[in-house]
């Protein structure tokens, strides 16, 4: 149930799009690297930052916009900055 509620959106052209498992994955670790860098102090440090790998056509922006998304309902994030390289995104 949790897949259908937090880890899923719908297009423009109103189909479900369901992250994979590698997604939803990465998408919970970062969430878990916000909350430790938050309950630790370590926001605007290097221990605070990380890197996620994924390959061409793997989902990045999908990944990223429901991380963000998800980011955003934190109790203790004010504000979440998602920057694209692209206008047609």
């Amino acid at each position: 149930m949790n897949v259908l509620t937090k880890y899923c959106v719908f297009t423009t052209e109103e189909i479900l799009m369901v992250m994979r498992p590698y997604q939803i994955a990465a998408t919970e670790r970062i969430l878990n690297r916000i909350e430790v860098s938050t309950n630790y102090k370590k926001m605007g440090t290097i221990d605070a930052g990380g890197y996620i790998w994924h390959t061409t056509g793997s989902g990045k922006t999908l990944t990223s916009f429901k991380t963000a998304q998800l980011a955003s309902q934190l109790p203790y994030v004010d504000k979440v900055l998602f920057v694209v390289d692209r206008k047609d995104l």
